[in-house]
């Protein structure tokens, strides 16, 4: 059974892999942990990289080709949260507001995946650096899945919409049934 369920996992992430590729998408990753794996793929023209973010608790991270993780005008991150997505929400807004008084948190219109899941999204204006960030949360059984577009300025952030639009929709969700040893 065991074996059944490695071969089912694989041929998913291989097909899910070739879909992204066939769309003109760019490298793709498998997200795991404990209750789940999702794969995304990396925008025309970022690179998807899972090693410069590790220090910080992130396996994927997200920059322009020819930018880095640490100096991207704008860069973009996965993050997973094991509380479901209306609490998630709540605490990030809560948690934001609390840290930066006059942030704003609004809500952006929603974002539908290639594979119809829609991801709820929020930006948070007005902190004390001009940053300015967007996450679509994503509802799933066991944790949230999100993807995080963070910029140093508004035109950063603008510039960079389109390839946060498209990382979201890259989002496939694989299997809640992962154990990880």
């Amino acid at each position: 059974m065991a074996r059944h369920r490695i071969l089912t996992l694989a041929l998913l992430a291989g097909a899910a892999a070739a879909l992204q590729a066939q769309q003109g998408l760019g490298a793709s990753g498998i997200i795991y942990g404990p209750d789940h794996m999702f794969s995304v793929a990396a925008p025309p023209g970022w690179v998807l990289d899972n090693q410069a973010g590790r220090g910080q608790g992130l396996y994927a991270v997200f920059y322009r080709a020819g930018e880095s993780w640490r100096s991207g005008e704008a860069v973009m991150y996965v993050n997973t949260s094991k509380s479901g997505v209306d609490s998630v929400m709540r605490q990030d807004s809560l948690r934001f507001m609390n840290r930066y008084p006059g942030l704003r948190v609004t809500a952006r219109a929603a974002i539908r995946t290639n594979d119809s899941v829609t991801a709820l999204v929020r930006q948070f204006v007005g902190d004390s650096s001009g940053n300015v960030e967007a996450v679509a949360y994503f509802p799933a059984a066991a944790m949230t899945p999100m993807i995080v577009l963070t910029a140093r300025t508004q035109q950063a952030f603008e510039s960079a919409l389109p390839a946060f639009v498209a990382l979201v929709k890259s989002y496939r969700f694989i299997s809640a049934h992962v154990t990880v040893k």
